[in-house]
């Protein structure tokens, strides 16, 4: 897995702690570009937490990539179009050269404010300080190895540190600044500065800064803490007519870039891939799956609703249909009438679905068959047309002349009205109740 830049040179620790939360915001917003910010402020923060591991690392290079990627305040595109005018393929290196608080050069003890740190950026890049390697002795004169084409100030925690950017023209100097040799700097000017507690000298004021002298850690110790190389920006230059600015480092571009980069051009999936290669990833194939699933299920709940609505007049039809063949089952030929609309009654759940009319036809004989033969295995009377009118002479019969009825006359016919709660209330007609 490709790093990006950004962390390439931090602890393991920094880097996990970006990427996890470059792929938090971006699986909460989508946006790439909203991702990259955050995630670098966790790198940031580590920076002003002061943190030894980090303190380390600024002095050594931290970066290396495309001068266009870099923030403007870093080196703004009008000074980077004149360096370009005689330098088409420049190389940078950004050192940190001074911070408030105490130096120590020369063996004397400097507090420097915040106003005085300002002005050490400010001077540096005004006397566009030559770039030398190691400090001047006395008249020595030394080659220039750049000189400086901006600075700039930042505050970190609680503290103002000044930066300067170097245009490095000198190629053996180049390499060994990327090497990590050249890690450490120092400045040389003019400053005014007084004693007012006895022991330290305040700076008062900046005069001029016409040098910046680089040196190695291992062998100097800077005048101020932490000073020295801080990046390294070089911008890339196409090997031939036929490549990209840049493209002989695509192996160095981290997917987190790549996002970034789909987002600022606002390219599609489509732009960058065959219709056919998205289909076949893993992720859109499930994204698909979850979809047409979800259709599906709602599919299927509006089937269920239709079928529901539709289920009385299957019911019904179903019913219609299997009466005509009860009236048609030669089993009932001879029977009463009540005894035929009592097995219509009850064949209307028969399962028929499906079977033709013949199977029908078997269907319903059998369950005829049933029905009879319970009727006859309980007892149960099915009167016809002639005996509703003994039934209603029986029912003049079983009145007493009070209005009420007779439950022995019921008891001797055999006959009993099951709704009638007097009758219901004999013993002797209802089994429910002891004798």
């Amino acid at each position: 897995m490709v790093i990006p830049n950004i962390i390439k040179n931090r602890p393991l620790y920094v880097q996990r702690a970006f990427i996890k939360e470059f792929d938090r915001i971006f699986e909460n917003s989508g946006s790439a570009v909203m991702a990259f910010e955050s995630a670098t402020q966790i790198v940031r923060a580590f920076e002003q937490k002061a943190d030894p591991i980090i303190q380390t690392l600024q002095k050594s290079i931290v970066f290396s990539g495309e001068i266009a990627e870099l923030d403007s305040d870093l080196l703004p595109k009008e000074i980077l179009e004149q360096v370009k005018q005689s330098d088409p393929h420049p190389f940078f290196a950004v050192y940190k050269i001074g911070k408030d608080g105490l130096s120590v050069g020369e063996k004397i003890r400097k507090i420097w404010s915040f106003g005085a740190i300002k002005e050490l950026a400010k001077k540096i890049k005004d006397y566009a300080a030559d770039i030398i390697d190691g400090h001047t002795a006395g008249s020595e004169v030394k080659p220039k190895l750049g000189h400086v084409v901006w600075s700039y100030t930042k505050n970190v925690g609680k503290s103002l540190y000044s930066y300067a950017v170097a245009h490095i023209t000198d190629d053996k100097t180049k390499e060994r600044i990327k090497s990590g040799e050249l890690d450490l700097c120092s400045v040389e000017g003019e400053v005014e500065f007084s004693k007012q507690n006895g022991k330290d000298w305040f700076i008062d004021k900046v005069i001029n800064i016409t040098k910046l002298a680089l040196a190695n850690s291992k062998i100097d110790k800077p005048g101020f803490a932490d000073a020295g190389l801080v990046t390294t920006i070089q911008e890339l230059e196409s090997k031939g007519n036929d490549e990209m600015p840049g493209e002989n480092k695509v192996e160095n571009i981290s997917v987190y870039e790549v996002k970034v980069a789909i987002e600022k051009l606002n390219l599609k999936p489509t732009d960058l891939f065959r219709n056919a290669d998205l289909l076949e990833a893993d992720s859109v194939k499930k994204h698909i799956e979850s979809e047409v699933e979800k259709v599906k299920t709602e599919k299927q709940k509006e089937i269920d609703a239709v079928v529901k609505k539709l289920e009385p007049l299957e019911a019904k039809e179903r019913s219609t249909k299997l009466s005509g063949f009860v009236d048609k089952s030669p089993l009932l030929t001879d029977k009463p009438a009540k005894l035929r609309e009592y097995i219509k009654d009850k064949i209307s759940m028969l399962d028929v679905k499906d079977a033709d009319d013949s199977a029908i036809t078997s269907k319903v004989d059998d369950f005829v068959k049933k029905q009879l033969d319970d009727v006859t295995k309980y007892g149960l009377k099915f009167g016809d047309d002639g005996d509703e009118q003994e039934d209603e002479q029986d029912e003049k019969n079983n009145t007493n002349t009070d209005g009420n009825r007779s439950t022995a006359n019921k008891k001797s016919t055999g006959k009993v009205d099951r709704k009638d709660p007097i009758a219901m209330a004999d013993p002797s007609v209802n089994d429910n109740i002891p004798d």
